[in-house]
């Protein structure tokens, strides 16, 4: 019993973990265009590899338009 606990502490310290990781980034790319009535639109692009050396490609678009002012 001594040498199975000690078996598994050595495991579960050593790299094994590490195999699992985290998702990798490829590239990243961000622009932002401004309008002349003061609205800003942006594009934002990720390309990440997971663990499981599958390639994720996520695309954002935002727009801010600017508050109405006071009269």
């Amino acid at each position: 019993m001594r040498y199975l606990s000690h078996a598994l502490l050595i495991l579960s310290l050593s790299g094994v973990p590490i195999y699992v990781g985290c998702d990798r980034t490829v590239s990243h790319e961000q622009s932002s265009q401004t309008e002349s009535d003061g609205t800003v639109k942006t594009k934002d692009s990720t390309v990440k590899v997971d663990s499981n050396g599958n390639t994720i490609k996520e695309d954002t678009k935002t727009t801010d338009k600017p508050a109405a002012g006071n009269p």
